[in-house]
């Protein structure tokens, strides 16, 4: 099946009863353009509109949006009655939902899977709302019919900035083991000049193995088994994909044992295999909170939030972005905000998705609570007060053209789409986190691993097509 050609609703039932995860094709309603939302209104020249006074919309970000949902109320009129729901599950409930007809009016989606919702007709184009607000869609961090678009309309609006993989490293321990001085921290001269090497190498000088050879402390905490983000930004750092069309959910064959993407993923093997500063799945798990958090790692490779460890984490922390390969890495694919197609308050839902978006006043504390915003992040960030939110929101920043406070730092960056295509998404996650596992555990070589994980998704996407 052509990743474009839509769902009926026998097609997505039957589908969802074997896993499959495909969709089914939602009624579609015209949509009402809205008027000018928040800061926005005195440029686009009209004011939040009040067609309807009730939304519902569901998301997995916990207790988060409990901030904000007061204060756009209070500039559009609108009352937000949100439906939050874990994770796990999340998509594959909400798919079911929007099927059935009773799904809320919008809804919070991660870009892995895009490729489940864009085709399937359930989710309406902000296009002609964002037109009638009058947004400056240059000010975005980077265009939105490109991170959230599909058929060149804009699908969703991103939240935030997409967070790179950076270092969190522990002061203490780095100053203990006398570490500090040469890691390229935000403001230093060798800021983001490292390599995975210099990585390596550094890291080393923190991992401190007792006589019995088990490992007390690592340099490195991350647990680099399965295969996530940290695996795709090594991957396109490498100038390698994991898909022959990344981008446009038309992939016909993966790239996963390609030289390039084999090449990246062996620096996170020999990082527990050969050098051994990092942890292995078992060391991982034995450690309750995780290595880094239970101060037994230096540092740990995650995303650019300080909401991963708060100030009370119980130690002094400091920052720097990941090292790279061949060329540094920025992704495309945050998580945005986007429209049931079949909902009976469109005006309202797609007003209330812009002034979370575009409002200066919500940016501002979205950026304290929760990450920096996707639309025109730089002036908040730069107007915030120093510490903390501000040092890593200049860090996710840096490598982005046009936002970076360090043009430089900006130019030949490597950009990859989080999303695993159209036709079988979850199928290839599951196979290339097992594929790592594999190899992670000494049960299989990494170019064997990579060999049968292509063979297998070939074979799935050959069943889509």
């Amino acid at each position: 099946m052509s990743p474009s050609k839509r769902l009926n609703r026998r097609d997505f039932l039957r589908l969802s009863a074997v896993g499959a995860g495909s969709v089914a094709l939602a009624a579609c309603a015209a949509p009402v353009a809205p008027a000018a939302t928040g800061s926005q209104a005195g440029e686009a020249g009209g004011a939040p509109a009040a067609a309807a006074t009730e939304v519902r919309f569901t998301h997995w970000w916990g207790e988060q949006f409990q901030h904000y949902i007061p204060l756009l109320e209070e500039k559009t009129g609108i009352k937000a009655v949100e439906e939050p729901s874990p994770y796990s599950g999340y998509f594959e409930k909400l798919l079911t939902q929007l099927v059935a007809g009773v799904g809320p009016d919008f809804m919070l989606l991660d870009a892995n899977e895009f490729g489940q919702f864009w085709p399937s007709g359930t989710v309406a184009p902000m296009d002609d709302y964002l037109a009638s607000a009058a947004i400056d869609m240059s000010k975005w961090n980077v265009p939105q019919n490109e991170e959230n678009g599909w058929e060149g309309k804009v699908m969703g609006l991103s939240l935030f900035t997409m967070q790179d993989l950076i270092l969190h490293v522990n002061k203490d321990l780095a100053d203990e083991a006398g570490m500090t001085e040469s890691l390229p921290v935000w403001g230093s001269d060798t800021f983001d000049n490292w390599k995975w090497d210099d990585l390596v190498e550094w890291a080393k000088q923190g991992t401190k193995v007792n006589a019995d050879g088990t490992v007390a402390q690592y340099g490195l905490g991350t647990n680099v088994a399965g295969f996530w983000d940290l695996h795709r930004t090594l991957i396109a750092s490498n100038g390698g994909a994991i898909l022959d069309d990344e981008w446009n959910f038309q992939e016909t064959a993966s790239l996963v044992n390609s030289p390039e993407a084999v090449a990246a993923l062996q620096v996170l093997v020999d990082a527990v295999t050969v050098h051994n500063i990092a942890p292995t799945p078992d060391a991982a798990q034995a450690i309750q909170g995780g290595a880094y958090r239970a101060q037994r790692a230096v540092c740990d490779i995650t995303w650019s939030t300080p909401s991963i460890y708060p100030e009370n984490v119980g130690f002094e922390q400091i920052y720097a972005h990941l090292p790279f390969l061949e060329k540094r890495v920025h992704a495309y694919g945050a998580n945005c905000l986007a429209l049931n197609a079949a909902s009976s308050n469109l005006e309202a839902a797609a007003n209330w998705i812009i002034t979370f978006c575009v409002d200066d006043d919500v940016r501002a504390e979205f950026l304290q609570i929760s990450s920096v915003p996707a639309y025109d992040p730089l002036p908040i960030v730069e107007a915030s007060p120093e510490g903390r939110p501000k040092t890593i929101a200049l860090i996710n920043l840096s490598r982005i053209p046009g936002m970076s406070t360090i043009p430089e730092n900006a130019e030949d960056v490597a950009n990859y789409p989080r999303w695993y295509g159209a036709k079988a998404p979850q199928f290839m996650r599951d196979t290339l986190s097992a594929a790592m596992q594999s190899v992670v555990i000494g049960s299989a070589g990494l170019q064997e691993a990579m060999d049968d994980a292509k063979a297998k998704i070939d074979a799935e996407l050959a069943k889509a097509a």
